[in-house]
Order: structure tokens, then C-alpha cells, then sequence
């Protein structure tokens, strides 16, 4: 016995096909678009701001000129590089300093508004003239006191010593020397409790550390 299909019913499964799989062809489209969303971060001349703060980190990235170092740092903190230009004292080691401040920090200085007789712990990095060819071990021995937990290390492709110091602050410092070993470059995070988020910060920054 043949079956008979009504005219109308072929007509609508007709029309529902051709409205259905555009739809479908529109779906795969936006899938693999959103399956690389860094690419579009990336670009320059994407028009969608939204795209491009799903890497914010990218931007994150400090160089110094004057000491050919820099370094990445997390969302959240603000390079202070006011010290990193002062003019060395006679007889001092120490040729600049840059600061890593917490935004809340910094901005709670900068507007005054900060309470207590001492700012608060920080990350930094000095740079100092190694003119007397001094040893990293004696190196830390003259900028820290209350000295721990002393093991070498390997950072931006040179030996390092790092360790860690108590003082107003407790501390974890790394010491390591320029490529032509004429100044020794110290990174320095204090904190008041070890577990504190700014050690994922310092890591960050020493993991992402190259100096020339």
C-alpha cells in the first residue's frame, strides 16, 4: 500500500530545512571565532575593546632603560620607577631602586591618606655597582640582616643566590649579577604574613626576569 503525503506537509518540512541550518552553520562560526580569543586580544586593530582585556597581563610588562632589565607584573600593582633615575651618593653603592606597590598602597600614598609611621611592604629591585667584585654570598651578607634559608638559584640565565632576611618586615631576596658582572641586581619582596598574595606577584616577576 503506497502512502500519500499531503502537499502542505512536504511544503513545511521544505521551508523548516532551509531555516534550520543556516542557524547551525551561524553557531560553528561563532564557536571557533571564540575558540581564539587571545589572537583577537592581540590584534591591533581589533574594534572590540572587551577583546582585548581578555589578556590584560600583556600589557603588564616594565623595561628599563637605564639598567637593561625588566619583568612582567600582575593586574593590580603599579611600577613606581621615581627612584630608579636618583643620582648615586658619594661612596654608595646603590645606583636606583624601582618599586612594585599594591595599587590600594600606592594610591593611598601618593594621596597622603596612608596611616602608620612606616609604608607599608613592597616589592623592589636595586641595582648596585659591583666595582669591588664582591661574591653574591657577600653581597647578601651587606644588604640583609637576620639572614635564612641560603640556596642558589637560577635567574634570567644567571647563578643567583636567594634567601630570606627578617627586619621591620619579613623578607625573600634574590641576589644576581648583570652579565658582565660590573653590578649585582637585588629583588626583594616584604610582607607581614609569608602566605601574603604578593608572593605570587614576586614570583611572577622573578619568572619573567631578563636583564642584558
Amino acid at each position: 500500500m503506497k502512502h500519500v503525503f499531503p502537499i502542505g506537509l512536504i511544503a513545511l518540512l521544505a521551508i523548516g530545512c532551509t531555516s534550520i541550518n543556516p542557524a547551525i552553520s551561524t553557531q560553528k562560526v561563532n564557536l571557533s571565532e571564540t575558540a581564539t580569543p587571545t589572537s583577537i586580544a592581540q590584534s591591533t586593530s581589533s574594534p572590540n575593546p572587551a577583546a582585548r582585556r581578555q589578556t590584560p597581563q600583556a600589557r603588564n610588562v616594565y623595561r628599563s632603560a637605564r639598567f637593561s632589565l625588566g619583568f612582567r607584573y600582575p593586574n593590580g600593582y603599579v611600577v613606581d620607577s621615581s627612584q630608579e633615575n636618583s643620582q648615586p651618593k658619594p661612596g654608595e653603592s646603590l645606583q636606583g631602586t624601582i618599586n612594585i606597590w599594591k595599587q590600594a598602597d600606592y594610591q593611598a600614598i601618593k594621596s597622603q591618606s596612608f596611616e602608620g609611621g612606616e609604608y607599608p611592604p613592597n616589592i623592589s629591585i636595586s641595582v648596585h655597582s659591583n666595582a669591588e667584585r664582591l661574591s653574591l654570598s657577600q653581597w647578601r651578607d651587606r644588604l640583609s640582616i637576620g639572614i635564612n634559608n641560603s640556596r642558589t638559584a637560577t635567574v634570567a640565565g644567571q647563578e643567583a643566590l636567594a634567601y630570606k632576611s627578617d627586619g621591620l618586615y619579613g623578607f625573600d631576596n634574590i641576589v644576581l649579577p648583570t652579565p658582565d658582572g660590573r653590578s649585582v641586581i637585588h629583588l626583594s619582596r616584604g610582607y607581614i604574613n609569608p602566605s601574603d598574595p604578593s608572593i605570587q606577584a614576586f614570583e611572577q616577576i622573578v619568572s619573567s626576569f631578563r636583564v642584558r
